[in-house]
This record gives structure tokens, C-alpha cells and sequence, in this order.
């Protein structure tokens, strides 16, 4: 085993101008003598050279087609990405359209649903106060006519023990007042 330290590797990209080593384009080795005496065969050297040729027109058409691919998907990841990107911002606004409608549609049906509620609400406290005002309509007169009757009760009681004159000249004045106005006495 040998070691001869690390294997460096050039790149593809970095090769332009190589030839695969092909085994046919070896000649057999000459003496010195027979070398002066063979001609080079024109008719094997014109196949190495069309062979030749052929492999670098294959790898030629080989790099383009690599480039050209290289291209192509490049041109199609770049079309692809803006195609998402334009579908993505088309898609948002149609989104946000649609979301605002609906959003705004929500928002006017609960609005009116809660408005609905606070009339429903108020209207049952304006019939619960006009109930209570009925309520108090009935009762507040009579309570009222009793405690002035009571009140007036007990200011007699007073002024009968302190002034008893007093109260028969008032009586009097009523009695002529009551007597102009509609000439009952009740």
C-alpha cells in the first residue's frame, strides 16, 4: 500500500478542454528501426480524429444540455416562486375581503341581536315603572288623605284645648266661602 497523502479532486465545472484517454488511440511500441520505416496510417489517424472530434462534439452537446437544463430550472424555480408569491398576495386580499364581509356581517347581527335585547329590556322596565307609577297612583291618596286627616285631627285636638274661638270663626269663613262658590255646603 502507498501513501502518497491526500487525493485532491478538481471539479467538473473547473474541466473545459479534456479527452477521455481511450485505449484504441494507443499505437504499439516501435523500435527505433521499424519507427523510420512506418508511415503513419492517414486512414487510422483520420478515425482518431473524427472519433476524437465525435467526443468532444458529445461532451459539447453534453455541457449544453447540462446549461440548458441549469437554465430551465432555474427559470422554472424562479417562475414557480412568483407564481406562489403573486397566488399568495392574491389570495390574501381575497382572504381579507372575505374575512372583512363576513366580520363585518357578524358584527351588524350581534349588534342588532344586543340592541334588540336592551329595547326588549327597557321596554320591560318602562312597563315595570308605568306598573309601579299605576301602583302608587292608587295608593298614595289614600295615604295621603289619612295622614291629613290625621294630621288634622291632632292640630284641632291642640287648638280645641288651647283656642276653642279660634276654631269656630274658622269654621264660619268656610262655611261663607263654600256658600258663595256653588252654594252646597258639604
Amino acid at each position: 500500500m502507498c501513501e502518497s497523502g491526500p487525493v485532491h479532486v478538481i471539479p467538473r465545472e473547473r474541466l473545459r478542454n479534456w479527452q477521455r484517454w481511450e485505449p484504441a488511440e494507443l499505437q504499439p511500441l516501435q523500435s527505433a528501426g521499424d519507427a523510420a520505416q512506418a508511415e503513419p496510417d492517414e486512414q487510422a489517424l483520420a478515425e482518431a480524429a473524427r472519433q476524437a472530434e465525435a467526443r468532444r462534439a458529445a461532451e459539447q452537446a453534453a455541457e449544453l444540455e447540462a446549461l440548458r437544463r441549469k437554465a430551465y430550472d432555474e427559470a422554472y424555480a424562479a417562475g414557480l416562486a412568483e407564481g406562489r408569491e403573486a397566488g399568495h398576495q392574491e389570495g390574501y386580499a381575497a382572504g381579507k375581503r372575505e374575512g372583512t364581509a363576513a366580520g363585518h356581517a357578524q358584527g351588524l347581527a350581534a349588534g342588532q341581536n344586543e340592541i334588540q335585547a336592551q329595547a326588549q329590556a327597557l321596554a320591560a322596565l318602562l312597563d315595570h315603572c308605568q306598573a309601579a307609577l299605576a301602583a302608587i297612583d292608587d295608593t298614595v291618596p289614600d295615604s295621603l288623605v289619612r295622614l291629613a286627616l290625621q294630621v288634622a285631627e291632632r292640630v284641632v285636638g291642640s287648638e280645641l284645648q288651647t283656642r276653642p274661638e279660634a276654631i269656630v270663626s274658622l269654621v264660619q269663613k268656610l262655611l261663607h266661602h263654600d256658600a258663595v262658590g256653588d252654594g252646597a255646603v258639604q
